[in-house]
């Protein structure tokens, strides 16, 4: 078996770990949605929000990692700004 990134565990890593090895397969491997909402101070300043959810499918459902312990789904929230740098090239 051949070490697939991040869902498959090769004879190695089942060792090392005590998880079982698993031939992860390609395809999809996970759905989602996320919403930003964004706000405008001034030309140069601006605040964002954003929320988004994903849960994962197949294969990557199926790893040992995630039947042993790592949720199938993941939420994420996060707030941030940015500035807007104003100046002239001549």
């Amino acid at each position: 078996m051949r070490p697939r990134p991040y869902f498959g565990i090769d004879a190695v890593q089942a060792m090392a770990t005590g998880l079982p090895a698993f031939n992860a397969k390609g395809g999809a491997h996970s759905v989602g949605a996320g919403a930003q909402v964004s706000y405008r101070i001034n030309p140069q300043w601006e605040v964002h929000a954003y929320v988004e959810y994903a849960r994962l499918l197949g294969d990557a459902a199926k790893s040992p990692p995630v039947r042993f312990g790592v949720p199938r789904t993941k939420r994420t929230v996060g707030i941030g700004a940015s500035y807007a740098f104003d100046f002239k090239i001549r």
